[in-house]
């Protein structure tokens, strides 16, 4: 990783070197294509209009230094997306013909049910070139969390904008993990909202869907019902059932 960290930096180096002080305008131009704004057509022809003919090739090493940072170009295996059959045939050859059986029930219905992969009628997912714009899209198109490779490559092209040489291990996961705490509160706000449920210290939500409402069998006391909110904890004061309370006068 150190290696691919050097190799970022002394393409930065060289690129800011050839930009001079169109520097400002070429990250500009990165942000947009990052955010699917331009197409890599035409980031590319303002790349080639802030340099010279003898320097877009800092631009292309560039590129690519940051493609590898974020390890985008991964390779995947042919066919890994589908499981062969391993399950015997109905017909086994070089097996010598001996006299005719009666079928069973079971040989009947061999031939009318077939094994099938539960696999075959999955969506295939296809590798596809890095460099084509309909592969870079922004989380809201895929449906999808970003990968740690997609935050990594915003989070340098920020650093650079911010005057940062690069960005360390530890701050992308930090913001990776600060994406799943965010998304899980959005959850949970919405669930609140919609269903039902119990707090615990006051703040802490769980339970969602479950009744809430005292229960009239239970000891008419506010200590036991703040008790029961909180969960239950095992002490039999907290379930004794009772009668409810009747007039002072009846004996």
């Amino acid at each position: 990783m150190a290696t691919f960290v050097s190799e970022l930096e002394a393409a930065k180096k060289n690129l800011s070197e050839a930009l001079g002080d169109n520097v400002k305008q070429y990250w500009a131009n990165l942000k947009l294509w990052f955010k699917q704004k331009i197409s890599k057509e035409e980031f590319d022809l303002e790349a080639h209009r802030l340099l010279t003919q003898d320097n877009v090739h800092s631009h292309n090493d560039f590129l690519l230094a940051i493609l590898t940072r974020c390890q985008i170009l991964v390779s995947t295996p042919e066919g890994a997306g589908s499981l062969p059959w391993t399950g015997g045939s109905a017909a086994k050859p070089g097996k010598p013909k001996g006299k005719k059986k009666l079928s069973s029930v079971r040989q009947k219905f061999d031939h009318r049910f077939q094994p099938q992969n539960p696999l075959s009628g999955a969506q295939q997912f296809v590798a596809k070139d890095p460099q084509d714009d309909d592969d870079l899209k922004l989380c809201s198109h895929t449906m999808m969390l970003p990968t740690r490779g997609q935050l990594e490559g915003r989070m340098i092209v920020t650093a650079y904008e911010h005057g940062l040489d690069n960005v360390a291990e530890d701050a992308v996961s930090a913001v990776v993990y600060a994406v799943e705490s965010h998304l899980k509160d959005i959850l949970t706000s919405v669930v609140s909202r919609r269903k039902a449920h119990r707090l615990r210290d006051g703040h802490f939500k769980y339970a969602f869907g479950s009744n809430v409402t005292p229960q009239p069998y239970l000891k008419n006391s506010v200590v036991a019902y703040n008790s029961l909110i909180e969960g239950y904890t095992g002490k039999s004061s907290l379930h004794t059932l009772c009668m409810p309370s009747t007039s002072r006068g009846s004996s």
